[in-house]
């Protein structure tokens, strides 16, 4: 056991040395050689390059995603802003895909849900109260539904808490409708 542990970090030794550049036993060279007189201040010094600093930006509504634009918004949606609507979705994405083809996460994918009929998709296993609760989604459905899952379905077993604010639903909504193919 001895053995083959100093087997092992006579290896790593050997190999973060080879990574490093330098054997081991080699002392660091000095910045400036001691022993010379410096002369290098009467030389002209370079100024330094300035510090570039990165500015966040937010994208333009166009710049979001090609395929937004071939999507006509229904007149309720109108206004709404996709690049919030993106946003909002993040908090979603991490147990929903909205794209057709996708797996299923811990949430159904969600491709093609408006005018769909609740816990359709025959890939995924939901709950008792969704599979009773008979509703089509349409946008009045999907818009009480983002707004606190357990009040419009109770015994879901969606842990969303909901978006209360008026807006970024109306935004998530519309970023939806164009992600997952629209219609209704």
């Amino acid at each position: 056991m001895f053995r083959s542990s100093l087997g092992i970090f006579v290896i790593f030794a050997s190999a973060l040395v080879m990574a490093c550049g330098e054997k081991a036993t080699e002392q660091p060279k000095p910045i400036v050689d001691v022993a010379k007189p410096i002369v290098a201040a009467a030389k002209p010094v370079a100024p330094e390059a300035p510090e570039i600093v990165a500015a966040k930006v937010e994208p333009a509504q166009s710049e979001i995603a090609p395929a937004i634009a071939t999507i006509e918004l229904p007149a309720s949606l109108a206004g709404a802003d996709l690049a919030i609507g993106k946003r909002q979705f993040s908090k979603c994405r991490a147990c929903h895909t909205i794209k057709q083809g996708q797996a299923n996460r811990v949430g159904p994918n969600l491709y093609g849900i408006f005018g769909s009929t609740a816990a359709q998709n025959p890939k995924f296993r939901y709950s008792k109260a969704l599979q009773g609760a008979e509703k089509t989604w349409d946008m009045e459905t999907i818009d009480t539904w983002i707004s606190n899952p357990r009040q419009a379905v109770p015994g879901t077993s969606m842990a969303f808490v909901g978006i209360k604010d008026d807006e970024k639903r109306k935004a998530l909504l519309a970023y939806l409708y164009t992600e997952t193919g629209g219609q209704e």
